[in-house]
């Protein structure tokens, strides 16, 4: 999860290529591994082409041996085959095409980022629990997009749009901290004062005589 403040450092230019997974000889019947695997795949932005066989462009950096790293690490069987993909015929390339609901993207990408400005925009009017409530809630939808963000090039998507996207969040993340340490700092403060409240009438009780 915490890898999303540096997407973009792992986005490298694309040549036409895919990474490719071949899972057609793993097996299915265990459904906690299926699972793992499965959501392995969807975290890095894989998509089936045919059955048993996961592809995605070859966009990410450094390459192939860093992506089948992330991959086992994710929860993808070692047995599984990763490897690039080069040369795909017409049809199999036209099928490739439209794996990704690619269109659905920059609405997503532009609804996010409005409603980030816009609670920026009104954070400092807000009550301190409020506002670190709505940080928590609001933020955690945009930087799940970002987790499974399926970071596709360049035709696939709007690129610029992802961008001012990924800038939004990261400003709303800045801000949603800030709200988050004078919380807890209000919080540590209010302890204090009860506590040195509470210091006379236990220290008149600790000098009571007794009977």
């Amino acid at each position: 999860m915490a890898t999303w403040r540096t997407v973009e450092t792992r986005l490298g230019p694309w040549n036409g290529g895919y990474f490719g997974v071949h899972c057609g000889a793993l097996g299915r019947s265990d459904r906690m591994a299926l699972q793992r695997r499965e959501r392995a795949l969807q975290m890095l932005g894989f998509r089936p082409l045919e059955r048993g066989l996961y592809i995605r462009p070859d966009n990410l950096i450094p390459g192939i041996d860093d992506v089948r790293q992330r991959l086992y690490k994710l929860g993808l069987d070692r047995e599984a085959s990763v490897f690039l993909i080069s040369g795909l015929d017409a049809e199999r390339e036209s099928q490739a095409q439209h794996l990704w609901d690619s269109d659905a993207l920059a609405p997503t990408y532009a609804r996010l980022r409005a409603q980030l400005e816009a609670w920026m925009d009104s954070a400092q009017q807000l009550p301190l629990e409020t506002a670190a409530r709505d940080a928590f809630l609001v933020g955690g939808s945009a930087i799940h997009q970002l987790v499974f963000d399926p970071l596709l090039p360049e035709p696939f998507i709007d690129a610029a749009q992802r961008h001012a996207f990924i800038q939004a969040v990261q400003r709303f993340d800045e801000i949603g901290r800030a709200i988050w340490i004078r919380l807890f700092d209000s919080y540590a403060e209010a302890s204090s004062a009860a506590q040195a409240l509470s210091q006379p009438a236990e220290l008149e009780s600790d000098h009571e005589p007794s009977h």
